[in-house]
């Protein structure tokens, strides 16, 4: 695996980067991690070879924008960027991303957009750009997952940050800009569809999300289960004070074992109460306790 790991995170992000480093290196990722932030973390003084931190200068967009700033502030020649709230369980496909490689830049698939949506045509309009004589890809990609080779995919990163330099206004939060309302996603999808490169795309089923709804894509995937578990959505299992009124999802389940009960290399002082615990584990009456509270809340129309 001849690549450098990155990921980006803030301190109210630490539980999420402690389960995606600990499951990569038990999925048996040895190669270096460089954990970029916008402020010194916690982990940091965690003695771990081959995990360095970056901390990005001050700057008034919201975090997730800096995705590509994180790439070309400490480059490596081959890379993979994970988002920090991540959790791989499948190490074949940290395997594959070299495969991958030796073909052209990898993309996380997240929809099918239509070449003709109204989306591209404004992306195009606020960068400048023409549409190309081939048109405009099938293909929408999720900014979560991205992997190049740096000699030959390293002007996608620097263009991808110029766009959102250029096109959003600062912090530009997702659903600040009706053109650009997915922010540093919007922004790397309107380079993308002016670049005529050989792209890699893995996708549903063998990244599974958690607020992406039925999709498309094949039923069938190389990794079964998922290989990537992304924890989309608002829901984050670190920040719940109280079981949530469904049942522990993927991501949930994998966080929970990452960083609770069988912490790895890294390791975060979050305690979820003994309530939380039960709901994790999937013990009986935590579960009627779940079933009761959905119940509740349609009974009620809440």
């Amino acid at each position: 695996m001849a690549y450098t790991l990155y990921t980006l995170a803030n301190e109210a992000y630490v539980p999420a980067v402690v389960a995606l480093v600990n499951s990569v290196r038990e999925q048996g990722f040895a190669g270096p991690i460089c954990i970029g932030s916008t402020e010194p973390l916690s982990i940091a003084s965690q003695a771990n070879d081959g995990i360095e931190y970056e901390v990005l200068p001050e700057s008034d967009f919201w975090p997730g924008n800096r995705k590509a700033e994180l790439i070309l502030a400490r480059p490596a020649e081959r890379f993979v960027f994970l988002d920090a709230d991540m959790v791989v369980s499948d190490g074949r496909v940290m395997e594959r991303f070299d495969e991958w490689l030796d073909v052209g830049p990898v993309f996380a698939i997240e929809a099918l957009m239509s070449p003709v949506d109204y989306r591209r045509w404004g992306w195009a309009r606020r960068l400048g750009l023409e549409r190309p004589d081939r048109g405009w890809p099938m293909t929408y990609f999720n900014s979560g997952l991205f992997a190049g080779d740096f000699a030959r995919d390293g002007e996608i990163v620097r263009r991808w940050h110029a766009a959102g330099e250029a096109a959003l206004a600062p912090p530009a939060r997702l659903g600040d800009d009706p053109d650009f309302p997915m922010a540093d996603q919007d922004t790397l999808n309107a380079v993308l569809q002016d670049v005529d490169v050989p792209t890699v795309g893995l996708g549903p089923p063998d990244v599974w999300a958690a607020a992406s709804p039925l999709n498309p894509f094949l039923h069938i995937g190389t990794f079964d289960p998922p290989a990537i578990l992304h924890c989309t959505g608002k829901q984050k299992p670190w920040a719940f004070e109280v079981p949530p009124d469904r049942e522990p999802h993927p991501y949930d389940l994998g966080w929970y074992r990452h960083v609770v009960a069988e912490p790895g290399v890294l390791r975060t002082d979050v305690e979820p109460s003994a309530q939380l615990r039960a709901w994790f584990e999937g013990e009986p009456l935590a579960r009627a306790a779940t079933r009761a509270r959905h119940l509740r809340k349609r009974l009620l129309g809440e």
